[in-house]
């Protein structure tokens, strides 16, 4: 009985290891696509470059491909999901393991369709499909039971936003003829139509990022999705919405944006503070670092619309950047959910007498979240300031009260979960990080130093996509 009992336990244990090492695979064969596209993607060009090329019918023509933009935000969700592998708690999943690695692998195929097709329906057919599994993921696969209403705010908050997304693009197929970025970007429109493609446009990236008043969705979403979920969501589908800012607003519509500047400057500092704000007052440390995100994402979005190239360079740095730090910082709460099945900051306290190599990672990730020079949000932020400062001295003195605030509440945040009196009434079992959990903070803690003494690699793809700076 007892060697049924041991093979049993070790051959299903073994399986489990299989089947990780193929999810592993089909995560990491992408980057093998990636580059041989980039052995055959031109540095010398500043324009959309296609691999593939066809005609869907009714005029539509598909192309993929990209340019300097697309190629820095697929690397990142190339280089974001196998983490998201290693991240995944394996023996936690009870059953549907294999579903949970198909919804991962789906997703990840979605967002790079995102990052290359040139043709805006496809764009926005892609954009939305991202939706599916991220619905799943969190309604299926969260860790409490809000997570279906979390899975609805999440859909119905993006998907509402983009029937306006939907609405311009029907405007501009009948007025252009043509969706594709080859034609629509080399149209010039009225100052009357570009304010009402703005409009439209603004809305559903604005959903996305998310700007004040439609963040609602974002912590909901956060708190109840698994580890790996957050992670995906911060790292990456929050950057569609910049994505779509610099790919729509500055390069369709630079006259508009123009006008609407003040608007947006508004919004941009409102949501910066009061996500800094609201993130005081938090008693769950994951709604913590989500509350954090909204804030770093409207700095982002502040930083596209100064009409300079520092803040357009520290706009897209920070994005870059974020998806580092933000999945290291959800990635150290997932670590303390596993241990002890519980986010509230109440429980926590004095864990770097017991756990001293999580202490000192997350000691690292808080220090990159505040833009500790050294790290990848030093230079994004320093960018960031630069340009507002140029713009406008009074912006710049409520963008530096936000950055106050950061670093505020992430050393707060430490203080209380690290220091203090370890509470041994509430949290037992205490162990440090395993091989896998401390791999995946090192690769981000290196990527975010190398990201933070240089920044040539990044420089070298932004300086290829100088056809979508016009509002300059």
């Amino acid at each position: 009985m007892w060697i049924y009992t041991f093979c049993r336990f070790y051959l299903s244990r073994f399986n489990y290891f299989i089947l990780l090492l193929m999810c592993l695979i089909a995560a990491v064969l992408p980057f093998f696509f990636f580059f041989l596209g980039l052995l055959a993607y031109d540095f010398s060009f500043d324009t959309f470059q296609p691999l593939f090329h066809g005609n869907l019918g009714y005029k539509l023509w598909y192309t993929i491909g990209f340019d300097g933009l697309s190629l820095l935000f697929v690397l990142l969700v190339l280089f974001i999901f196998p983490i998201c592998f290693f991240a995944v708690n394996f023996f936690s999943l009870a059953t549907n393991r294999l579903y949970f690695f198909t919804i991962l692998f789906v997703l990840e195929v979605l967002l790079v369709c995102v990052f290359s097709f040139a043709n805006m329906l496809l764009f926005y057919v892609s954009f939305e499909a991202t939706l599916i599994p991220m619905f799943v993921l969190i309604g299926f696969f969260g860790s409490r039971y809000r997570k279906i209403k979390a899975a609805f705010y999440l859909f119905f908050y993006t998907f509402l936003g983009s029937i306006f997304m939907l609405i311009g693009l029907f405007s501009m197929y009948i007025l252009v003829g043509s969706l594709s970025f080859y034609v629509v970007f080399y149209v010039s429109y009225t100052a009357l139509l570009q304010k009402m493609m703005w409009a439209l446009f603004f809305i559903t990236f604005a959903v996305k990022i998310p700007m004040v008043p439609f963040h609602i969705w974002l912590p909901e979403a956060h708190v109840e999705a698994p580890t790996v979920g957050s992670i995906i969501l911060a790292s990456i589908l929050l950057k569609l919405g910049g994505y779509g800012f610099i790919r729509f607003l500055l390069g369709l519509v630079p006259a508009a944006c123009l006008y609407f500047a003040p608007l947006i400057f508004t919004i941009s500092i409102c949501g910066v503070l009061f996500a800094s704000l609201s993130t005081l007052r938090q008693i769950d440390v994951k709604r913590i670092i989500a509350y954090s995100s909204i804030a770093h994402m409207n700095m982002a979005v502040l930083g596209l619309f100064v009409n300079n190239l520092y803040g357009l360079f520290g706009s897209v740095y920070l994005m870059f950047g974020h998806g580092l730090i933000s999945s290291g910082l959800f990635f150290s709460i997932g670590v303390l959910y596993d241990r002890y099945h519980t986010r509230l900051l109440f429980y926590y306290g004095g864990l770097t007498t017991v756990m001293p190599i999580y202490s000192f990672c997350f000691l690292f990730l808080s220090f990159a979240n505040i833009g500790f020079p050294g790290t990848v949000n030093f230079i994004s932020e320093f960018h960031i300031l630069l340009g507002v400062f140029k713009c406008s001295s009074l912006l710049l003195i409520f963008l530096f009260l936000g950055f106050v605030f950061t670093v505020v509440y992430s050393i707060w945040l430490f203080n209380r979960v690290m220091f203090g009196t370890l509470k041994v009434k509430y949290l037992h079992q205490f162990s440090d990080l395993n091989l896998f959990e401390l791999g995946v903070f090192v690769i981000l803690i290196v990527f975010i130093l190398i990201l933070g003494v240089s920044n040539a690699f990044v420089v070298t793809f932004i300086q290829n996509w100088n056809v979508f700076l016009c509002a300059l």
